[in-house]
């Protein structure tokens, strides 16, 4: 499955970079949740680690490959755990 649909609206959206607010806007989480998500390695972060972009203090997140991550968690087991996010 391509991810060139999802990929153009979230550049379009965000930029070629998130930061963790645009993140948590998109998993429907919180900016909060899901820096704590990243800080104690909970299993839905890491697929996004490879997205992960440090920046001197601040992080952003390649938005293309976030796409990419997205369509395969949809694809695998792991979409069971996005759920998770949003408790």
């Amino acid at each position: 499955m391509s991810s060139q649909p999802l990929e153009a609206t979230l550049l379009g959206k965000y930029g070629a970079l998130m930061d963790v607010g645009d993140l948590a806007e998109l998993l429907g989480s919180t900016p909060t949740r899901v820096t704590n998500g990243f800080a104690i390695d909970l299993p839905w972060c890491r697929p996004l680690r490879r997205a992960r972009i440090k920046l001197g203090r601040q992080v952003r997140f390649n938005t293309h490959t976030v796409a990419e991550v997205l369509i395969e968690m949809q694809q695998t087991e792991t979409a069971a755990e996005l759920t998770s996010i949003r408790r």
